[in-house]
């Protein structure tokens, strides 16, 4: 006993150093002598969760409450790794066992309301937390997690009062900082989020996800002062396999092996408890049964490409089913969508898991993320198998990082045969470009003229209609450049806020360049949008992130765009959708080469018409706006993966 006391104590010591993997080395050799030892089993268990392991965690933890069934710290640990593992019923299940035996341990309160509200019970989450809170007003976590709650229901007023609560109760809690300066950000109230975010920086200098949050917000806006340094230590994270938004990364960097890796590590990140080897049994379904998954289901770009897909798909052949991360309001764009699917299945109060488990019930054989890694998704549902089929489609132009997601759509532009190593998914080529389109767009009958937006009646009208987010400072100081070498020339720029004109109006002071060359612009509602568009001249593509919707809205009004195909597939698009226009001059490799074509297509006016009638012509012939016979080709595509799944 003394030899194992000395060994217990010697572990117990790397233990509180936090040597974890000595300790547990010992640890699991004086288990193999005394497997019934408490303390072993807990301290095991222990051990696993610090390192990270909580599917091994609860073994241990499981096995220790069955000798002793009132150990609070065992059972606090065991809920938080089934939490871990995103299993919130069993977690509930061991909080409620808990507070029966400690009715007054608070953390246990939060962590079970937090669980309630990843099942998307909110009514019970925010219920559990009222109920603590006025028994201890000065709970700043449960401030915190009540904010969360009322985020995810989406009362964003309630949300932002209930941060500040806790703020005022702790102002250096991390979380709470964190949360209102994401929900700042995403209410376009930039200069408030990046303030939180400095205050976070100046407590932990260290936090890394914080990189996220602070380089998109600074991107929304055009704020580049520090941008080097920011984009240096994105891509430094990602090789130490730290955490990078892999929907930021398309917007700054041109290199598919680093956002196949950052995907990886972003995945890897939520991924617990995957189910790669579920069996399904859909063979004896009627009809192949399809699922579109979306949180875009509205006036949205995704809807503006795949709308005809809906109304052209055959109903006869196949079930379609809409699953809608969220139940958007009525408008243009899906008030008639009921009419194109079997069923619409709204998931804002379903956990992941219960969308996993309804669409195996249902039997969906091929379901298709359009949403990826953007704002509104839920990758987790594929990551655990919600269809014996798993495609990527449209909504995110890259790799989820991931097996589970079987295939991704694509051309051979978009994803030449030497990037396929680049994409986890299997690529599927489409037989033109991938992209789906409307056939016939509703346009305003409006008239615009120049003078209704401050352009110059007389100017060859360069223009960017893309997010400002895809603006980096290069692709910025070449709009400068091409507008120095011509004359009689402006910008046509979107802006979503007036502090994007503030940051790129003292880039012109700074160039000794008249503001007047710019000429800012606010969104309109897409009809007359692309009507407006027919104003300008000549589309400047963003690099790396290119005009994906935004290229073929300009294609489609007789706007040509000026291209940089890159290496990603954010950067290829508008190449892919010029090539099927016939329209491959417009396409540069290189930033030179692009401001050179920029300049020379305004000086020339009889190059300028010649690409002008080209276009117009191409446009009666081009297969891009052919959406019956896109249908077509992807419903083709459907029913071979089906043949081929059938056959394994």
């Amino acid at each position: 006993m003394k030899n194992f006391n000395d060994k217990f104590n010697i572990a117990f010591n790397f233990h509180k150093k936090n040597k974890i993997d000595k300790a547990l080395k010992i640890y699991l050799k004086l288990f193999s002598d005394q497997s019934e030892n408490f303390n072993l089993l807990y301290l095991i268990g222990t051990c696993y969760v610090q390192t990270k392991k909580p599917d091994k965690a609860i073994t241990y933890f499981e096995k220790a409450i069955k000798i002793n069934d009132n150990h609070i710290a065992t059972f606090n640990n065991l809920a938080g790794a089934y939490f871990e593992l995103n299993r919130y019923n069993e977690a509930i299940e061991i909080y409620q066992k808990l507070l029966k035996i400690e009715p007054n341990f608070n953390q246990a309160k939060n962590n079970l309301a937090v669980c309630f509200g990843k099942l998307k019970n909110h009514t019970k989450a925010i219920e559990i937390i009222e109920q603590l809170l006025k028994k201890d007003p000065y709970n700043f976590e449960a401030y915190n997690n009540l904010g969360n709650i009322y985020l995810n229901s989406k009362k964003n007023d309630l949300a932002i009062i209930n941060y500040k609560k806790s703020l005022e109760i702790n102002p250096k809690y991390i979380n709470a900082l964190k949360n209102l300066g994401n929900l700042y950000s995403k209410n376009r109230e930039y200069k408030n989020a990046l303030n939180i975010f400095k205050k976070i920086n100046d407590l932990d200098p260290n936090y890394s996800e914080l990189i996220n949050d602070i380089f998109f917000t600074k991107m929304k806006i055009c704020d580049w002062d520090e941008y080097e340094n920011l984009k240096l230590k994105i891509i430094n994270y990602i090789e130490e396999k730290k955490i990078i938004d892999p929907f930021i990364l398309n917007c700054v960097l041109d290199n598919p092996n680093l956002q196949k890796k950052a995907a990886e590590n972003y995945i890897e990140n939520i991924s617990k408890d995957l189910q790669e080897n579920f069996k399904f049994s859909n063979k004896n379904n009627l009809k192949p049964k399809i699922a579109y998954f979306s949180g875009d289901f509205k006036d949205h770009p995704v809807m503006h490409l795949l709308l005809d897909v809906f109304k052209n798909q055959n109903n006869s052949n196949f079930d379609y089913y809409a699953f809608s991360i969220y139940k958007h309001k009525e408008d243009n764009w899906n008030r008639n969508l009921k009419e194109y699917f079997k069923d619409i299945i709204h998931l804002d109060n379903m956990s992941d898991q219960e969308v996993v488990d309804l669409s195996r019930k249902i039997g969906i054989d091929i379901a298709i993320d359009l949403s990826g890694f953007t704002e509104i998704s839920r990758p987790k549902i594929f990551l655990n198998r919600c269809a014996p089929i798993q495609i990527n489609f449209l909504g995110y132009p890259g790799t989820m990082g991931t097996k589970n997601i079987d295939y991704i759509i694509a051309d051979k532009i978009v994803i030449p045969e030497n990037q396929k190593r680049n994409y986890s998914e299997q690529v599927i080529y489409t037989k033109n470009c991938y992209q789906a389109n409307i056939n016939k767009r509703e346009i305003t009958e409006k008239k615009f003229e120049k003078k209704d937006f401050g352009l110059p009646e007389n100017s060859f009208v360069y223009c960017n209609f893309n997010t400002n987010y895809k603006i980096t400072p290069q692709i910025f100081e070449v709009w400068l450049e091409i507008l120095n070498k011509t004359k009689n020339t402006v910008l046509w720029i979107l802006n979503n806020n007036q502090i994007v004109v503030e940051n790129l109006n003292k880039i012109l002071e700074k160039k000794n360049l008249d503001k007047n060359r710019i000429i800012f612009t606010k969104p309109l509602p897409i009809n007359e949008h692309l009507k407006r568009i027919q104003l300008a001249d000549l589309f400047l593509d963003t690099y790396p992130y290119g005009a994906h919707t935004t290229a073929s809205d300009a294609i489609r009004m007789n706007l040509p765009i000026i291209t940089i195909k890159g290496k990603s597939f954010p950067s290829r698009v508008a190449s892919s959708i010029l090539n099927q226009v016939e329209l491959n001059d417009l396409v540069t490799n290189d930033i030179i080469e692009y401001q050179n074509l920029a300049v020379k297509i305004a000086e020339s006016s009889n190059y300028f018409n010649s690409i002008r009638k080209k276009l117009a012509n191409s446009i009666k012939k081009t297969s891009l706006f052919d959406s019956y016979n896109f249908t077509k080709n992807l419903e083709n595509i459907y029913s071979n993966l089906l043949n081929n799944y059938e056959k394994n």
